[in-house]
């Protein structure tokens, strides 16, 4: 896809989703395996087996699903994923297609996962 038009001024790009796929974690960022989709104005984000508070950098050791109104909320605040549950799904499976279309896999719990030593690297 050209961006001339778009660097030039002279034409928008063509409206279409967006995806984000990073399966493995990230200590120093303090990342954990996500997805994202991005459809029109909103924004999906899948946890999906544990995430980390961006402001009291606590850690869940659970999966999470986050829905934004980007048009709304430039700064995801307000998170509408137990307010909108339809859209929740239609978009997540959205973002599964996309990602088994690309040959990956989605992230699956570990059986040797000891919790007693999850952060040990961490510490």
């Amino acid at each position: 896809l050209s961006l001339r038009g778009l660097v030039e001024g002279n034409r928008a790009l063509p409206e279409r989703d967006l995806f984000f796929y990073h399966p493995f974690y990230d200590q120093i960022w303090l990342h954990t395996p996500t997805a994202v989709i991005r459809s029109g104005r909103y924004k999906l984000i899948e946890y999906f087996g544990d995430w980390v508070d961006d402001q009291t950098r606590e850690y869940h050791p659970e999966p999470k699903l986050e829905l934004f109104d980007l048009v709304a909320d430039i700064g995801e605040k307000k998170d509408l994923a137990a307010a909108q549950p339809k859209r929740v799904a239609a978009l997540r499976a959205k973002l599964h297609r996309w990602i088994e279309s690309c040959g990956a896999r989605i992230p699956q719990p570990n059986p040797q996962y000891d919790p007693g030593r999850a952060l040990d690297s961490a510490r």
